[in-house]
């Protein structure tokens, strides 16, 4: 919904409440407490917050915000993820001079001053890889072990080897080792971000749980099939009871397939969507 978009973003920054933001302190120092509240004309700089497919997300709206407001905008980001953006036209510096920024802004208030979403793909990268003719999915079946909802978004593996009706599958996750895969998913040489770029072009459609490789997909605009999490779904998918196909605001080819507390359901779910 959208209707209440400037509402939903200033309640958003209640996270800042519970979250700390002492890597802004301890990162931007002399403009720590500076916060860009939308002045024009100013080189703003957006520390990153949350994981790395929030930053992707978020990271859409950078040029909206230079050309809104004049501002020459930065994102400190992930290294790996930087020389990505940086490709497409986001700036991302690796070594970040203080000194050269008037102002600072946690990346997670973006939308305060955003307009609009535009959901149309806006990452592209010129590699691919080579995976053959045949139907190729790439799967993510689990996130970071760290992550505070990890035992609800990731998913044993085996509910995947349905898949394998509908095409060969190839593994999208970089922490999951060649040597720990189901005999029925084939490895991929990924390490970078750019590597995962590449790896989408060559692919057909992914199928995912809740992690930045669906940030990715979308943002590249690679079909791609999300799964809910069993519980505690992320505020920007949508309801986990309902089916959002085709509706999901952040990227046109992004389908939330949804959970309603039971991987075996929400297989189900991602069977009939993929079989219309």
């Amino acid at each position: 919904m959208t209707d209440r978009w400037a509402e939903g973003w200033d309640l958003y920054e209640r996270r800042l409440d519970k979250t700390s933001v002492v890597t802004i302190d301890n990162m931007f120092g002399p403009i720590a407490h500076k916060i860009w509240c939308g002045q024009r004309d100013c080189r703003v700089i957006f520390a990153q917050e949350q994981g790395i497919g929030d930053n992707i997300m978020f990271a859409r709206f950078l040029p909206q915000l230079e050309s809104e407001y004049g501002i020459k905008a930065s994102l400190q980001v992930n290294p790996s993820l930087g020389v990505l953006l940086s490709l497409n036209g986001i700036d991302c510096p690796i070594d970040i001079d203080i000194s050269a920024y008037d102002y600072v802004l946690p990346l997670g208030s973006v939308c305060r001053f955003a307009r609009y979403v535009d959901s149309l793909p806006y990452i592209k990268h010129s590699s691919s890889l080579s995976l053959g003719s045949e139907l190729n999915i790439g799967v993510v079946w689990s996130g970071s072990s760290t992550h505070v909802n990890d035992r609800h978004r990731s998913c044993p593996v085996g509910y995947f080897k349905e898949l394998t009706k509908f095409g060969k599958l190839w593994n999208l996750n970089p922490s999951v080792k060649s040597r720990d895969l189901p005999s029925w998913v084939s490895p991929l040489e990924i390490s970078t971000w750019t590597d995962t770029a590449a790896a989408l072009n060559a692919l057909d459609l992914v199928v995912t749980v809740d992690t930045s490789v669906a940030h990715l997909a979308g943002a590249m605009g690679v079909p791609c099939y999300m799964l809910q999490p069993r519980k505690e779904t992320d505020f920007r998918h949508g309801s986990p009871v309902k089916a959002y196909r085709g509706n999901n605001i952040w990227y046109e080819s992004l389908t939330v397939v949804p959970n309603p507390s039971d991987w075996s359901k929400c297989m189900d779910n991602l069977n009939k969507a993929l079989i219309e």
